[in-house]
């Protein structure tokens, strides 16, 4: 136990862990092993948050497995656990992860934005909307949750919807990560002139100081410059593929 105590303080999570569970495990009558099934159970879940950052998702799942087993009322483990989950594309066992969540907290606003995550990805436009729109209900200022509300709009070329969640967004958040270029081409889809000049504007000017504004494709309409075209293909090329 003084072991477990210890490295739990020095932050050593996993030296940690194997010391109260290997004192469980040697001994599961003792009531002092048992209380700490909720401590154990935390120490899963920190390393498995590390595991997670380092994108080693099949020992983050593992050890959010444990914590679940452990605790099953841990509803930021299953939320995490339905994340890394999906990381690896277990779709299904994701979806009931995050519903596990919300059963457990139906105010878990996190809870219902990661199942709306996961039921976009499975094609499950108009419930992963509700989803969606649950987590805004319970956080107006969720501009995450407006965004990926929008982008699931999009996928149903529900346009003017689409580009009232991308708005919203950027009010709570001007410098949500890619979305200015989207909501442009969004509003260019459907001939939305108003406010189209300021927005092309702003998305240059965010490019050419190495924002990340706009996904490449989406300025291609309208940036007449050869060397911003490039700059933004190099921002998105940055963010989303960096050089390990």
């Amino acid at each position: 136990m003084p072991l477990a105590i210890c490295s739990r303080a020095e932050g050593a999570y996993e030296a940690a862990a194997d010391a109260l569970q290997h004192l469980r495990v040697i001994n599961p009558n003792d009531p002092e092993a048992n209380s700490l099934r909720g401590e154990i159970a935390n120490l899963y879940f920190q390393r498995g948050n590390t595991h997670l950052g380092e994108s080693r998702f099949e020992s983050a799942i593992l050890d959010f497995r444990s914590a679940v087993a452990l605790a099953p009322d841990f509803k930021e483990a299953y939320c995490n656990l339905g994340n890394a989950l999906l990381d690896l594309r277990s779709i299904e066992e994701a979806i009931d992860c995050h519903q596990k969540a919300v059963a457990i907290d139906g105010n878990y606003v996190d809870a219902h934005y990661n199942l709306g995550c996961a039921l976009k990805i499975a094609g499950q436009w108009h419930e992963a909307i509700e989803s969606f729109t649950r987590a805004i209900t319970l956080d107006k200022s969720y501009a995450n949750a407006y965004c990926a509300r929008g982008n699931t709009h999009l996928e149903l070329a529900e346009w003017e919807a689409a580009i009232e969640n991308y708005l919203r967004a950027i009010e709570l958040n001007p410098k949500f990560e890619f979305l200015l270029g989207t909501f442009l081409l969004t509003k260019l889809k459907i001939c939305q002139w108003q406010g189209l000049d300021a927005l092309i504007n702003a998305a240059r000017e965010g490019i050419s100081q190495g924002a990340n504004a706009s996904p490449p494709f989406a300025m291609l309409a309208v940036l007449d410059s050869a060397r911003l075209q490039k700059d933004c293909s190099a921002i998105w090329a940055k963010a989303k593929h960096p050089v390990v």
